[in-house]
């Protein structure tokens, strides 16, 4: 074996045993379940939706899931976090993608973790908005000013909320059932969100690993 090939192989050890490319991705919380959102997600009412689920390492996987946090009483301070889960939490959850997996309208409450459609905290709340009747005489809903962002913030594009679809939502709810929709509209967002990752070759990682790694950052420029 010659000094580059042990070179390589060294790096493929380490790389397998330090679980992670990307040393961002280190000394981050770790959560095993569902039940343990409630303890680094506060300041309800608050709602968690999962933006992004990938995997780290070569040998010795790390599972990771990416989440934008949207806050009631801070519309204009939308945050995302990203926890280290185990496995299973991992492959139970990634399926969705775009879909609220948290809420809590009080900090004291245990809050709920039944995957819903994103936003449907903040409807029928009269401080973030109002039902009005559309052309056709349907209740819709619609934020006021200051959350007139949070379609947007929740991709429903054209979609509107009404009063028929946040009563099934509220059914689904209590069951404890996941809900996609009337005609599974948000299962469509889901999918769109879905993140296929190409497989990168040997050299690509070993080269990605080395810039992260051995980087140094540039000097300050003195004036």
């Amino acid at each position: 074996m010659n000094k580059i090939s042990l070179y390589i192989l060294l790096i493929l050890i380490f790389l397998g045993f330090s679980k992670s490319f990307s040393p961002k991705l280190k000394n981050i919380d770790f959560i095993k379940n569902k039940d343990m959102f409630q303890v680094f997600v506060k300041n309800a009412p608050v709602s968690l939706i999962l933006k992004e689920s990938f995997e780290r390492g070569t040998f010795i996987k790390s599972y990771y899931q990416k989440y934008q946090i949207i806050h009631g009483f801070k519309p204009n301070d939308q945050k995302t976090v990203t926890f280290r889960t185990t496995k299973s939490f991992w492959e139970k959850n990634k399926k969705y993608i775009g879909m609220s997996l948290y809420r809590a309208e009080k900090s004291d409450s245990p809050g709920d973790t039944t995957p819903m459609p994103p936003g449907f905290l903040f409807i029928g709340d009269s401080a973030y908005g109002s039902w009005e009747k559309n052309k056709n005489g349907e209740k819709v809903w619609i934020f006021q000013r200051s959350y007139a962002h949070f379609p947007k913030l929740f991709e429903w594009k054209n979609f509107k909320i009404t009063k028929k679809l946040f009563i099934k939502v509220q059914k689904h709810k209590k069951k404890g059932t996941v809900f996609y929709g009337d005609k599974n509209q948000f299962k469509s967002i889901q999918k769109n969100k879905t993140i296929i990752v190409k497989k990168k070759r040997l050299s690509e990682k070993i080269k990605e690993y080395i810039t992260t790694y051995w980087s140094f950052p540039e000097k300050k420029r003195t004036k």
